[in-house]
């Protein structure tokens, strides 16, 4: 849009130079200020996004009011730019045009597409109907864009709410996964290949005679399987592995094989 607007008034500066057509002052004055308005807040709305993207992200009331603005700014230009059209007979494409770049480039809630919708669309005929009474062909035209605009509005915004809805879920599966990566399927701690990774880092850093390797051993735990049965042992394991965790809440703790557990930790 910024890149529109500058070659907008550019433009007008070269219709003017070489008097292409016969403009007058009050018509220069009102695009030439309109382009520049339209113009700084594209700059404003380039900079937040800018600044968004590389995770400065300003207060949440700040970007709200950000793009209120800047949508209202928009809107407000297609449609005194589209009056100023209408009035000399012209199209009114710079009020089509900032209508479907605000509501379908920014998906708003179905109820604000309504309202700002509505609005806008009044608010442009009773103003057009002021200086040239609107043909019955262009009432049903303007309400053939509102109704078709409103449910690309509610289409898109259902759109961007699949979207989310997708990616959270994606989130959640990857999240899920390295956890799995992770931790023993039974017990719930470190597995071997994440202990060695982890004690890997940890060695590199810390001071290894303040440091020891635990190996824990549970006797007669086959005994206690075919006694209990594997239902019963793995319950056994799954409590077992919870207190040896809380006991070094601060350390890493594995489980090595069926009934054997590591430890590295702080020596006390």
């Amino acid at each position: 849009m910024i890149l529109l607007e500058l070659w907008m008034i550019a433009s007008l500066f070269v219709e003017v130079a070489t008097e292409t057509r016969r403009r007058t002052f009050l018509w220069i004055v009102q695009h030439l200020s309109a382009y520049v308005v339209l113009l700084f807040l594209g700059v404003c709305m380039l900079v937040y996004c800018i600044r968004y993207l590389k995770g400065r992200h300003p207060r949440w009331i700040v970007g709200k009011a950000i793009r209120v603005v800047f949508s209202i700014g928009c809107l407000a230009f297609g449609i005194y730019i589209s009056y100023l059209d209408y009035a000399k007979g012209e199209q009114v494409l710079a009020f089509v045009t900032m209508e479907v770049f605000i509501l379908c480039l920014i998906a708003w809630r179905p109820v604000i597409s309504f309202l700002i919708l509505t609005v806008s669309c009044t608010v442009f005929y009773f103003l057009c109907d002021s200086v040239l009474p609107a043909s019955y062909a262009t009432q049903v035209n303007l309400f053939t864009f509102w109704i078709s605009l409103l449910m690309a509005c509610f289409s898109i915004y259902q759109q961007k709410i699949l979207e989310a809805e997708r990616e959270m879920t994606l989130e959640e599966a990857n999240n899920r996964l390295t956890l799995l990566s992770m931790t023993d399927d039974l017990t719930g701690v470190f597995n071997m290949h994440c202990f060695r990774t982890r004690v890997e880092e940890l060695v590199k850093k810390a001071d290894l005679e303040k440091k020891i390797f635990l190996f824990l051993d549970v006797e007669h735990f086959k005994s206690y399987n075919g006694k209990y049965g594997f239902e019963k042992g793995n319950e056994f394991l799954k409590s077992l592995a919870d207190l040896v965790a809380g006991l070094f809440p601060d350390d890493v703790v594995s489980r090595f094989s069926d009934d054997h557990f590591v430890i590295f930790a702080e020596d006390r």
